[in-house]
């Protein structure tokens, strides 16, 4: 293993890839379109359409609710019949007991149909995967972080009969059982979290490929026949994958089923409404779904419905996040430009159905432990959807429908779905500007994601060749992903802040003192900051290992029991392989780490040590670990030593200089440890969503100067909130630095005033910027990775904490999701707050 680098990529992942080519040689479908700059303009002139108004209207009226009673009581009952049977067919047969029973709801109005609940904004309950509820049932309603309504005869259902059943058979209390007694005594502390991954199976997927819409389900039926038919019965492996295709048999009949009685419950409204104009929607929306998914789509409509469809599918086989469409402007443009051109399809029109599709995204949820919603504060999906970026030639692929989605963006404007401009070279400028209006009108989208230098990993790290690579696509909070990969799999996650503590307690938790992370020396004898670099890089590679322990644990258990088949059928070769993602179909998981929590305050307290304590010696490592035992009292003198030390975010290289040695450190030590089925963990992910306040409420004081308690740098690679930048150039400086041929993703923000963008010469040169950025930063010249921005002011802020009723559509960019303002805790609000506001571009 010591010899394996990020350059290395084995036999089996470089086999698998080839055949994922083969499989899915054109996903993406991007192309360069020369668009039509006549309908360019006449897009970027639309206004809000009436359908548009009321709808979004209606998911602005609703509140976080979950239902447990239908699906639970569902699950529950196939998983008694079933009994004993093989855990692919358990599967399958529980999720085509839900399509075939579970109510189906069309709102008024809308035009693209399929719901996951009654109302907008609900969310289902798992008991097969989770019950951590019976300790929040009664208080979930009220709780401060993510409140989520649950009706009196939910709860009492829910105590009855889901609970006695689930308690010892779902997946979480398995996992729980199964840890090593260290790893399970220690996740508490937060050295590491794999949380995500306890309470949710397989996400982080691309729910839409060019492929499967063109297919639609009927043949993955038959090709699942095929492989029955005609599979090597003397295989050892014969018994595992006959029953893989058995359940994609299943499922594919379940999920035409499903399609079948909304066009049912269609011809009902259509037969009791006397509005005509209704009576004809209704009556194309049966027709369409009489159609797809089964069978492909023939025009725009159609696509938009199939694709829905499909991805509605998701949110009932599983409790996960992320499930991402991706570069939808490209997967729809043929059929959208072939109707537009023949004239069975208006602008407007178009907009409408587009509209009703980000709001079918935007009313999706779920719901999180009070822990992990402190995590993930704003009940966030993470349903990516990415626009423009370029063909498998490197030319620009910015089309029509790419402004028409950014139009549709500015007018939804809801913290859902997660929306992105990809950033090369040659994106028009047009666009770009266009892009940077939306952000102008507040809410943080769209992000922008710097092509190049992800491109550039995937090559050098996953061993993808220059054409596939260039079929990116893009998945969860700010992640370039691949249809030749299967599942970006979020778990095993590292928090190095936690472990900047261990180094001045010599390992031990502070507040309990426990001894959690490994004795790296007493730090008062500590004579050079390499001695305590080298402790920090002990700390944090223990921790990397326990999490790796505790995510293989969770993977055996959902190998063992927590099957995904309609997940899987789409996923690289799984079909093929007869394999579940879960049991290894297309080599299993592909690992993204989260690796970013209190990074870049390791990063300033390295500078502020060598500076404060090594080089100026104005204190000594006993007064320092003093300092920091008594939160600063009393050493209020050494504080401003430390406050005033250079820092992240100023272009200053004497604490830059530490940012590609922890990455190293954390990158490379990730290596050491495979994932389950052979692929290496490659695609670490350097951000952390709104964590930082969590794991600094747990911490004490930090030597970067921070007080006990108070957050730790928000994002992921932006600098520490509250500090005195030098603008927003030299905080892009500073995050260029990172060697991003080693990084999948990162989450970096920029806040300015409203002020800062009042011209349209701002939007220029803040287009400028970020191109600038994205394309030619960095070390290489290939550019960073990511920016999003949000335009708002404190004070707006901080007037929407004290009148909430006034703000109530008021979005802001956390990091990696958008949530609503009024919606997230008070402390995150203040974090948001605290953040650098740019007066100006330049």
């Amino acid at each position: 293993m010591k010899n394996i680098t990020m350059e290395t990529v084995t036999k089996a992942e470089y086999e698998n890839l080839e055949r994922c080519m083969a499989e899915l040689p054109d996903p993406v479908g991007a192309r360069n379109w020369n668009p039509d700059f006549a309908v360019i303009e006449k897009i970027k002139d639309m206004e809000k359409t009436e359908r548009l108004t009321r709808l979004r209207e209606r998911v602005l009226d609703s509140k976080q609710q979950l239902y447990i009673k239908e699906r639970g009581k569902l699950v529950t009952e196939s998983y008694k019949m079933t009994e004993g049977e093989d855990a692919n067919i358990r599967q399958a047969k529980a999720l085509a007991h839900i399509l075939e029973n579970y109510p189906v709801y069309i709102r008024e109005d809308e035009l693209i149909v399929g719901s996951v609940t009654p109302t907008p904004r609900g969310c289902l309950w798992f008991p097969e995967i989770c019950d951590w509820l019976i300790n929040e049932i009664d208080t979930i309603s009220t709780r401060e972080y993510n409140p989520t309504y649950v009706t009196e005869e939910d709860k009492e259902f829910y105590k009855k009969e889901i609970h006695p059943y689930w308690k010892d058979r779902c997946s979480f209390s398995r996992i729980q059982k199964q840890l090593p007694d260290e790893v399970r005594e220690k996740q508490k502390y937060g050295l590491w979290s794999c949380g995500i991954s306890m309470e949710q199976p397989i996400g982080h997927i691309l729910s839409l490929d060019k492929h499967r819409l063109e297919r639609g389900l009927k043949w993955y039926k038959e090709e699942a026949l095929k492989y029955i038919d005609t599979a090597d019965q003397t295989d050892p492996k014969y018994v595992d994958k006959v029953q893989f295709w058995k359940a994609v048999v299943i499922i594919c009949d379940a999920v035409h089923t499903f399609a079948e009685r909304y066009a049912a419950e269609a011809e009902k409204m259509a037969l009791a409404t006397t509005e005509e104009k209704r009576k004809g929607e209704l009556a194309r929306i049966a027709e369409t779904l009489k159609k797809v998914p089964w069978n492909a789509p023939d025009n725009f409509y159609e696509a938009v419905q199939s694709a829905w469809f499909m991805q509605l599918i998701y949110y009932y086989e599983s409790n996960a996040v992320a499930e991402s469409p991706g570069r939808v402007d490209q997967k729809f443009y043929t059929y959208f430009k072939k109707d537009l051109d023949n004239k069975n399809l208006t602008l407007e029109e178009a907009e409408d159905i587009i509209a009703c599709y980000w709001l079918k995204l935007a009313e999706t949820n779920k719901v999180y432990t009070q822990g992990e919603s402190r995590y993930r504060t704003g009940n966030p999906m993470f349903q990516n959807i990415s626009l423009g970026g370029t063909d498998v030639n490197g030319k620009s692929a910015v089309n029509e429908l790419s402004y028409l989605c950014l139009k549709v963006e500015e007018f939804v404007h809801l913290d859902q779905p997660n929306v992105a401009v990809w950033v090369e070279e040659n994106v028009p400028d047009d666009y770009l500007e266009t892009a940077v209006k939306v952000i102008r009108s507040g809410g943080g989208k769209p992000m922008f994601l710097g092509a190049d230098s992800r491109i550039n990993h995937f090559k050098k790290a996953c061993g993808l060749s220059e054409k596939s690579a260039r079929t990116y696509d893009s998945v969860c909070c700010s992640f370039m992903w691949h249809p030749h990969l299967p599942n970006m799999d979020h778990a095993a996650d590292i928090n190095p802040g936690v472990a900047l503590e261990y180094v001045f307690t010599n390992g031990k938790d502070r507040k309990t003192g426990v001894q959690v992370g490994p004795q790296t020396g007493d730090p008062k004898n500590f004579k050079s900051i390499d001695d305590v670099y080298h402790a920090l890089q002990e700390q944090i590679q223990y921790g990397i290992r326990m999490a790796v322990i505790h995510a293989n644990t969770i993977y055996k258990v959902w190998q063992d029991f927590l099957r995904t088949p309609y997940t899987s059928m789409f996923q690289g070769t799984s079909l093929a392989d007869g394999l579940d993602v879960t049991c290894g179909g297309s080599l299993g998981h592909s690992a993204a780490m989260g690796v970013s929590v209190g990074l870049v305050n390791c990063i300033d307290s390295l500078g502020a040590v060598e500076k404060v304590v090594f080089e100026d010696k104005k204190a000594t490592m006993e007064e320092l670990v003093a300092a920091l035992d008594n939160n600063f009292a009393g050493y209020e003198t050494l504080q401003k030593a430390l406050l005033q030390a250079p820092k992240y975010g100023t272009d200053s290289e004497c604490v830059d200089k530490w940012i590609v040695p922890m990455e190293h450190t954390i990158n490379h030590e990730y290596l050491k440890y495979p994932m389950r089925f052979g692929r290496l963990r490659k695609n670490p992910v350097y951000i952390h969503l709104s964590a930082g306040v969590l794991y600094g409420s747990m911490m004490g004081a930090t030597p970067d100067g921070r007080n006990a308690g108070m957050p730790l740098a928000e994002g992921g690679i932006s600098p520490m909130q509250g500090l005195a930048l030098k603008g927003p150039s030299a905080s892009m400086r500073s995050a260029a630095k990172w060697d991003y041929s080693e990084i999948n993703s990162v989450v970096y923000n920029q806040k300015f005033h409203p002020r800062a963008l009042e011209k349209e010469d701002d939007v220029k040169k803040l287009a400028s910027l970020v191109r600038i950025y994205l394309c030619n930063m960095g070390a290489d010249g290939r550019g960073a990775n990511h920016v999003q921005i949000n335009v708002v002011s404190a004070e707006t802020l901080r007037d929407a904490q004290e009148h909430p009723e006034n703000y109530r559509d008021l979005i802001i960019r956390v990091a990696g999701y958008t949530a609503f303002f009024t919606e997230i805790s008070r402390d995150l609000q203040d974090d948001l707050i605290a953040r650098v506001e740019f007066e100006s571009v330049g």
